[in-house]
């Protein structure tokens, strides 16, 4: 009636839409009722909408944060730091009278103020840098992904304030900041990064060189999920080794948690690393680490090790020796002193001091053994093409000072011996002639098995040992020449090494006996008692694998020598009685003993 009433009183002027005006209310379920947005043109103009919204939404918090942005540029410091402030609270945090942009806007935004907001990454004032690099972190974190647009301006600025010699941030929490920054950036960003490889390894590899250590482990992990984002590996391995340089003088480093992060950072670049590389420029890096001060540390390193080595990669593992020469031959141009054969074991800093830097390679013959190691395919019986280059180091973890250490890494040696085996297409039940054939002569009765050195509880798995009998010919000569060295500490681990060596190759080392006799001969005089009982150690070893009328003829010409000194008389004394208490039982009938 009301409606009736003011119908009469102001009736319609248009004659054309009367009817709308007395069209009965309708509910919402009623047939009448009818939706503007029903229907696939409907959904269209409401999408339309939508994004015209959206577009409204941008326009309107860019004009209103436009006077700050100005600001950000303004001569007066002061007035530098309250419009960052002032940005923080419209972009992230919201203010008494608006609230903050959601998300989805702030992905908008985030492209066309960035230009601006990193201008104060230049700004003369440590205060200014700071707020500028937290709320540039904060919209970073905050958006959904990081897309080109963003990146062409956030790689170049990040670049300009740290990745360039000699770094032009002088604080270390902004530099940290920003790390953490390009961190999440490639975590967003995925395959869109590919473009910006180029900036992201200069950022990288600067801080890598960073006395922060936080900036060093921040850089890592920037590694690991640059790896894991979705950048191709063809586009990643133009960079890796310039990485990789960057990463392994670290190694060094005294803190151990930095040790793990390079570890862990060298691991995820190691299958974009060209085969020439891991020769040149990994096995030497990671050389400190066989005898760094942390269990923890050893023990990672010995499992990436034996990763390194059964990695399946594109440039990691040939199926055979011949398919794998074409790429071997890129190896040729490596040099003696890089070479991972003659990097076998190294020194960590002491704690307290600074990153320590890598040690020289063994010398004279020892380097050229470590030469041909660089260069030459892996030999028959290895399929595996880096096993010459870091087996020699897993095998130094298995003498390692901590017991379950070495318990682990003879656990990966026998999974690598058995992964060769499988590369070689040699199954369980299959043999491979020259090498079972010597095994089956060797004796593996408990009482031989004793003169095994720790953590061996028997002899070990017939795959190990084919595999380290087929490099026996590269490795002994470094394995000697460690013994050799000039520091207490390397001559220890070569006595390690020479007493699990020898635990693997068995009755295989007699074709270089002479040159093991006369390196224990050597060494077991040494001035360390460790050293020196480990030496008598592979000389048991040695006697109970290697029959008496080989070793016999060799030890009695040391002894009696008439040049002979009484010192090296004595110390040949002393490996004679350690081959002649090992040998077995009855194998010394009929030897003559004068």
């Amino acid at each position: 009636e009301e409606q009736s009433r003011r119908l009469r009183k102001h009736p319609c002027p248009y004659p054309r839409f009367a009817h709308a005006r007395h069209r009965p209310p309708t509910t919402p379920g009623s047939p009448c009722t009818t939706s503007p947005a029903a229907g696939p043109l409907g959904s269209g103009r409401k999408m339309v909408n939508e994004e015209s919204q959206h577009q409204e939404e941008v326009s309107r918090i860019l004009a209103s944060i436009q006077r700050d942005l100005n600001c950000v540029t303004d001569a007066d410091r002061a007035i530098r730091r309250r419009a960052f402030d002032t940005l923080t609270k419209r972009l992230l945090t919201g203010d008494n009278t608006t609230e903050a942009p959601s998300d989805a806007l702030l992905q908008s935004i985030a492209p066309v103020v960035f230009p601006t907001l990193l201008r104060g990454l230049t700004d003369a004032v440590e205060k200014v840098r700071e707020k500028c690099a937290t709320l540039v972190s904060a919209i970073v974190v905050k958006i959904v992904r990081v897309e080109a647009p963003l990146l062409k301006s956030l790689m170049p600025a990040v670049v300009a304030s740290i990745g360039t010699h000699p770094v032009e941030e002088p604080s270390e929490e902004i530099r940290l900041l920003l790390v953490n920054l390009i961190h999440v950036a490639v975590k967003k960003s995925g395959a869109v990064m590919t473009p910006f490889l180029s900036e992201l390894a200069a950022i990288l590899t600067v801080s890598l060189a960073d006395q922060f250590h936080d900036v060093k482990k921040a850089c890592c992990a920037a590694i690991e999920s640059l790896v894991t984002c979705g950048v191709s590996e063809d586009a990643l391995s133009t960079h890796t080794v310039k990485m990789l340089k960057a990463v392994l003088p670290n190694c060094g480093h005294r803190h151990s948690q930095v040790r793990l992060a390079c570890l862990a950072a060298t691991s995820a670049l190691f299958a974009a690393t060209p085969p020439g590389a891991v020769s040149e420029v990994v096995a030497p890096g990671v050389r400190l680490l066989c005898a760094d001060r942390t269990p923890a540390v050893r023990a990672a390193f010995h499992a990436a090790l034996a990763g390194w080595i059964t990695a399946k990669g594109r440039h990691v593992l040939g199926a055979t020796p011949a398919n794998a020469t074409a790429a071997t031959n890129d190896d040729s141009s490596a040099p003696a002193s890089q070479s991972a054969g003659s990097a076998v074991i190294g020194r960590g800093g002491e704690e307290g001091g600074g990153d320590v830097a890598m040690t020289e390679s063994v010398a004279g013959a020892d380097a050229g053994a470590a030469g041909t190691l660089a260069g030459a395919s892996p030999p028959e019986g290895c399929a595996l093409r880096h096993a010459p280059h870091l087996l020699p180091m897993l095998l130094t973890g298995v003498a390692d000072e901590t017991a379950a250490n070495g318990v682990a890494a003879l656990a990966l040696v026998e999974a690598v011996g058995r992964a060769n085996d499988e590369a070689r297409g040699l199954g369980v039940t299959d043999t491979d002639a020259p090498a079972d054939a010597q095994c089956s002569q060797e004796q593996d009765s408990a009482a031989v098995a004793a003169a095994l050195p720790l953590p061996f509880h028997g002899a070990p798995g017939g795959a190990s040992r084919r595999l380290v009998r087929s490099l026996l010919p590269l490795l002994m000569p470094l394995v000697l020449g460690e013994v050799r060295e000039w520091t207490s500490a390397q001559r220890n681990a070569g006595a390690r090494l020479l007493g699990t060596t020898l635990a693997f190759a068995q009755a295989a080392a007699t074709s270089h006996l002479a040159a093991v006799i006369g390196a224990c001969n050597a060494a077991v005089s040494d001035e360390d008692r460790d050293t020196a009982e480990r030496v008598v150690g592979a000389a048991h070893v040695l006697g109970a694998y290697v029959p008496p009328a080989e070793w016999l003829p060799l030890s009695l010409d040391a002894v009696t020598a008439e040049k002979a000194l009484p010192g090296h008389r004595a110390a040949a004394l002393v490996i004679a009685a350690a081959l002649l208490r090992a040998a077995p039982q009855g194998s010394l009938a009929g030897e003559p003993m004068a």
